[in-house]
């Protein structure tokens, strides 16, 4: 079986399936897979053409400075791209229907970072120094979201990061997974930023 599937919008692409079954009962999937700009639908029912072309989230790559390079900045995971405004409750006398809610200051989730453990790398010795020594060199760690053509997209500048946890994943010799490490940042703020 060999169907194509064409998705409409402003910059349309398709996803090609190519399935195949063998005389063992064996199935083979193939699929290729470019940009999809997803199409909107009206009240009345009727496709419109989408104004994005959103991304995809498994295509990115993180930027330590001076302290990765290579191997190092292969990460599975990043996650804590989270900002929140912080509200302060005031009572007011005479008021009881309600308390007024104040905005105070913003307020950063620590960055996490996953991905299978290396040794003896520059970033190993950058979490070392921080966790065992008790040496902190902050840095600015910058995340960039990437499309088909490995151009950046969005990019995310984490402003004077470093290391507060570092955690290894669970031994298991009934298992067969890598060992992962995660890396947790602790940051002033970040900004986000067109390409």
């Amino acid at each position: 079986m060999d169907e194509t599937f064409e998705v409409g919008g402003s910059a349309s692409a398709s996803v090609s399936l190519e399935a195949g079954l063998s005389a063992d009962a064996g199935i083979s999937l193939n699929v290729s897979q470019q940009p999809v700009a997803i199409p909107a639908v009206s009240a009345t029912g009727s496709k419109t053409p989408y104004p994005y072309n959103l991304p995809v989230s498994f295509h990115f790559n993180v930027n330590i400075p001076g302290k990765s390079s290579g191997d190092d900045i292969k990460f599975q995971e990043v996650s804590g791209l989270t900002a929140e405004i912080g509200i302060e409750e005031l009572n007011v006398g005479g008021e009881n229907m309600f308390s007024y809610k104040l905005p105070t200051r913003a307020r950063y989730r620590n960055l996490v970072l996953k991905r299978g453990m290396l040794q003896d790398t520059q970033l190993v010795e950058w979490f070392r120094k921080a966790i065992e020594g008790f040496e902190f060199e902050p840095v600015d760690v910058s995340i960039h979201l990437l499309n088909e053509n490995n151009d950046v997209i969005t990019s995310w500048d984490v402003i004077q990061a470093y290391p507060v946890k570092w955690v290894i994943s669970d031994f298991n010799a009934k298992g067969n997974t890598l060992v992962i490490e995660t890396i947790e940042l602790a940051y002033q703020y970040f900004q986000r930023k067109k390409a």
